[in-house]
């Protein structure tokens, strides 16, 4: 009999794409996905919609040999620290979850973002890179302070396989992080003299990962992204999107501004990664087995 596997997070745009790819898994007999409305129509995923609360997830675990966790795909911020401190309760909920079922692998979805983008980062930062999440970026605090909870976790549990991947920014499948839309607008604002590299890995190539990971219970962290990377002028190539530099002080003040009077939804400190390398290497998946479909450039042409 297959294993079941739980997609805690099934609601959003990598969660939903997950799913559909666990459902096509002949090694997997049973997918349940956490936060979705059931679907007669489909007897292999099976939908859960947990009350709230520290044992939410007890009755939802039983029976769920792994759990997936995407549950926090650059929140929101417009909501700011609450979304941040939501999430991370509900991770530390599931985690006691966990502790009271048979549950023996864990696969969390953490960021690139939880690096930071910093003037003496390394051309490519590997795993061992300490992290170092942007003063008052929410998402990369939230990730960073999720993984050192996960680390202290994992410490007490030898028992449960823990897998974290790292996704560079993850583009296709009308995502909403601060790139994807500024690539619909066609105009994105960079910093004058400033070129760091633009890595994204497409949602496709992101599943295949987490689910080549959950089915090989290869415990660790991993970066996820391609081996390249691009400048603006072949972003501005392959996206169409127009770049507009902007001196740093300008940029700098002209993303406070807009964020505090609601005429843009890109946090300010958002302008560091248009500054400051935050780029991969993949080696380690790599050499565990896995490596991107797509390229950078391929996974842009391919949204």
């Amino acid at each position: 009999m297959g294993r079941v596997v739980a997609v805690v997070g099934a609601l959003g745009r990598i969660g939903t794409c997950l799913a559909d790819h666990l459902r096509q898994d002949g090694s997997i007999s049973r997918v349940v996905a956490v936060g979705i409305e059931p679907n007669a129509g489909d007897a292999k995923i099976v939908a859960a919609l947990p009350d709230v609360g520290r044992h939410a997830l007890d009755d939802t675990f039983d029976g769920v040999d792994a759990v997936v966790w995407v549950g926090s795909e650059n929140v929101d911020a417009r909501k700011n620290a609450p979304a941040v401190r939501m999430s991370v309760r509900r991770f530390e909920a599931m985690l006691e979850s966990i502790d009271r079922s048979s549950v023996d692998q864990l696969v969390y979805m953490s960021s690139v973002r939880a690096y930071g983008a910093h003037p003496d980062n390394p051309v490519r930062l590997s795993e061992e890179m300490p992290l170092r999440p942007n003063f008052k970026y929410r998402y990369g605090e939230q990730t960073a302070y999720t993984e050192a909870v996960l680390e202290r976790w994992t410490a007490s549990h030898s028992g449960v396989d823990v897998t974290i991947l790292r996704p560079a920014t993850v583009v296709g499948a009308g995502g909403e992080n601060p790139l994807e839309r500024a690539i619909r607008a066609k105009r994105i604002v960079t910093v004058r003299g400033f070129d760091p590299g633009v890595q994204v890995v497409h949602v496709s190539d992101f599943v295949e990962a987490l689910g080549f990971f959950l089915r090989g219970r290869i415990a660790g962290a991993f970066n996820v992204c391609p081996s390249d990377s691009l400048g603006w002028r072949e972003f501005r190539r392959l996206t169409g999107a127009k770049t507009v530099a902007l001196p740093r002080d300008v940029a700098l003040i002209g993303a406070e501004i807009g964020w505090r009077v609601g005429a843009s939804r890109m946090p300010p400190i958002e302008i560091v990664y248009r500054m400051f390398p935050a780029l991969m290497s993949n080696e380690a998946a790599r050499l565990a087995g896995w490596t991107a479909a797509r390229s950078s450039s391929a996974a842009l042409m391919g949204r």
